[in-house]
């Protein structure tokens, strides 16, 4: 995973590298556009990072909910199809969009790169097990076992600036254990991250099988934080699809 330049003036967060033998695509975009479809250039941006990818006939994205739904491609689908926040394909000619400001994009595909995923997991989702719900399913469609899964997780919070109340972090320590949370000067944090990943790991993926980016979106200037900017804010896009 690294930052990669697309053009002069755009920036990538690029994991294809992990998923090169199943020729499957991914990456997030970061500061240099601004996603977020209240933004006065969400227009121009979004075509501008559409220009860069290859062309497919269908483009998916959702009404994120904070949820743990997935929805599988029927092969027809196009544009926004509905409330949920995951999407599973084994289709070609389709690109799968989610939109980020803190909340971890989370991409998947079995080892033959026929089925590929992407889910949106913020702390909702990430208690839901949006993450383990999406390998799930995968492989159930691609009939494989989860241990023939990849998964990126990608760029989001970090546990030291994400501060909830204690409510939160007794929901948290009850059902994940004290690894998915932190106390420090009596403030309570959740680590959304290790979460994910301890999640992951219970539904049966090999542990060589998950790259983790220990980007944080709060710490590093070039992405959008939702946490650290507030209002001012904007948007990023996680987008995979077939090369």
């Amino acid at each position: 995973m690294k930052y990669k330049k697309l053009t002069s003036n755009i920036t990538i967060r690029e994991y294809s590298e992990f998923f090169n033998k199943q020729g499957v695509e991914a990456f997030l975009t970061t500061k240099d556009l601004n996603l977020r479809t209240t933004s006065s250039n969400y227009k121009q941006d979004l075509n501008t990072i559409l220009n860069t990818i290859p062309t497919k006939k269908r483009r998916v994205f959702l009404d994120q909910v904070h949820g743990n739904k997935v929805i599988i491609d029927d092969g027809k689908m196009n544009g926004l199809i509905g409330q949920a926040d995951g999407l599973i394909s084994d289709k070609s000619d389709i690109l799968l969009q989610t939109s980020h400001g803190d909340c971890f994009p989370i991409y998947a595909t079995d080892s033959s790169g026929e089925y590929f995923g992407i889910a949106h997991s913020g702390r909702e989702g990430t208690y839901l097990e949006i993450a383990k719900i999406l390998v799930e399913t995968l492989a159930k469609e691609s009939n494989v076992n989860t241990q023939d899964i990849k998964v990126i997780v990608g760029a989001g919070i970090d546990v030291e600036n994400y501060q909830v109340n204690k409510s939160l972090y007794d929901n948290f320590l009850e059902k994940f254990g004290p690894k998915s949370v932190k106390i420090k000067n009596n403030k309570y944090y959740l680590d959304l991250k290790e979460t994910i990943v301890n999640s992951l790991l219970k539904s049966g993926i090999i542990k060589d099988n998950i790259l983790i980016d220990q980007t944080s979106t709060y710490k590093d200037k070039l992405l959008h934080s939702h946490r650290r900017d507030n209002q001012d804010s904007g948007r990023m896009l996680a987008f995979i699809y077939k090369k």
